[in-house]
């Protein structure tokens, strides 16, 4: 597991004109991430590809070429073709959810696709409700991307629009839960062309892990008597406790998702809140 920490100082200007200040630190624990070889390295003979992945040529025709250079995955498509990179017999767990992402970068149409053979729930890869068991996590063509940027931007802070092609790379990533009591034990994991027109992708970066974030959060200053945790749509999650005389303490906290966004305040005892994104 992997730990990130960040460190940061909430100050608040009284009516009274005095300067108060909380510190925090985050302490997050990463999940493992259950794609084996995410580096790409290790290519085996006799197709040279990297230890524990697959190419899979659904088009079964030539026109794919593909190579492997300082932790990415290259796929070229001379067009109309499906392939993917592929790794298969990825563990989960029944009733829990999952994050999976990468980098990419592209000029043709690129999938991220993931799927169990071990049970199908009947719904549909792309629309909602949409299927946990097999389902289209990304989906991206280089000709929407820039179409509906140069829209969207008018309507939409730019900041907030996701932008994808050749030059930046872009986060392709999704969420879904594992059914319960139906024998699901494995996942496959692919990311490749989708019968796009002739062009390339560049992948890095591949993830496929628990979505749940572990935060231990620690508050360094005194006079703090809560701590509420919220989603973005504002519905409180958790709330805590705090000791107003305490120097320093620690709080535990479980957020379900990765992609979800959620907040925190500190409510201190003249009930000013500092407040910060998680």
């Amino acid at each position: 597991m992997k730990y990130i920490k960040w460190t940061f100082l909430v100050f608040l200007l009284t009516a009274g004109f005095q300067m108060l200040a909380v510190e925090i630190d985050i302490l997050e624990l990463r999940q493992p991430n259950l794609i084996k070889n995410p580096g790409f390295g290790n290519l085996q003979r006799p197709k040279w590809l990297p230890e524990h992945w697959q190419f899979e040529n659904c088009s079964q025709k030539a026109g794919f070429e593909y190579n492997f250079k300082n932790g990415e995955a290259y796929l070229f498509t001379s067009g109309r073709l499906f392939g993917y990179f592929l790794q298969s017999g990825i563990p989960v767990e029944e009733g829990k959810r999952y994050y999976i992402g990468a980098q990419v970068k592209l000029t043709t149409t690129t999938l991220m696709w993931i799927r169990t053979t071990d049970y199908h729930d009947g719904l549909d890869s792309q629309n909602h409700p949409r299927s946990n068991t097999n389902f289209f996590a990304c989906l991206l063509r280089p000709e929407q991307g820039k179409e509906l940027f140069d829209e969207l931007q008018y309507f939409i802070d730019p900041a907030l629009l996701l932008k994808f092609g050749d030059k930046e790379w872009t986060v392709c990533e999704s969420e879904f839960v594992v059914p319960k009591g139906k024998g699901v034990k494995t996942y496959t994991y692919r990311i490749g062309s989708l019968g796009g027109e002739e062009g390339w992708l560049r992948v890095k970066e591949p993830v496929f892990r628990l979505a749940e974030r572990n935060l231990t959060v620690t508050v360094r200053g005194k006079k703090c008597r809560e701590l509420v945790l919220f989603h973005s749509n504002g519905v409180v999650m958790e709330r805590h406790k705090l000791d107003p005389e305490a120097a320093s303490q620690k709080v535990e906290l479980i957020l379900p998702s990765t992609i979800s966004s959620y907040y925190m305040e500190i409510v201190d005892d003249n009930n000013q809140k500092y407040r910060r994104s998680l």
